[in-house]
């Protein structure tokens, strides 16, 4: 089976796929983690763009690299989930009436938005990976 990664005699191929995912996954996820907080407003339809195609495009990347595993791609948004989880908290709190906590409606979109990325670039990314894995097999 011919793969996209160069020949290497002493180390398997599967793995080194699995570990360059990893790799990517989380840098992706932590520049995300930064993005997020940044100083941008909720309702700039260019930020919403930016996030969305920081996370496609790699999960396009980790969708190539494990085509079988395109699903690992939402790894991609760990830091966008660990916001999420915040912000999850906070309604938590204003369910349960704290008069300080306040829901905060377009954060969901912040959230949603990445994981929605990852998946669709991760199945793109599949698609893309078996046809090149099936087009070199033969």
């Amino acid at each position: 089976m011919r793969t996209i990664l160069p020949p290497f005699k002493d180390v398997n191929t599967d793995v080194l796929r699995l570990v360059i995912a990893v790799c990517l996954s989380g840098g992706t996820g932590f520049w995300g983690l930064i993005i997020l907080f940044s100083d941008y407003t909720y309702a700039d339809w260019v930020y919403f763009t930016y996030i969305f195609a920081m996370h496609f495009l790699p999960s396009i990347v980790v969708g190539v690299l494990v085509p079988a595993r395109w699903y690992v791609s939402v790894l991609t948004t760990w830091g966008a989930l660990l916001l999420g989880g915040l912000f999850l908290v906070g309604y938590l709190r204003y369910l349960f009436g704290d008069p300080n906590a306040q829901p905060c409606g377009r954060c969901t979109i912040l959230v949603l938005l990445p994981v929605i990325a990852a998946l669709l670039g991760g199945y793109a990314g599949s698609k893309l990976g078996s046809k090149r894995v099936r087009h070199s097999a033969t």
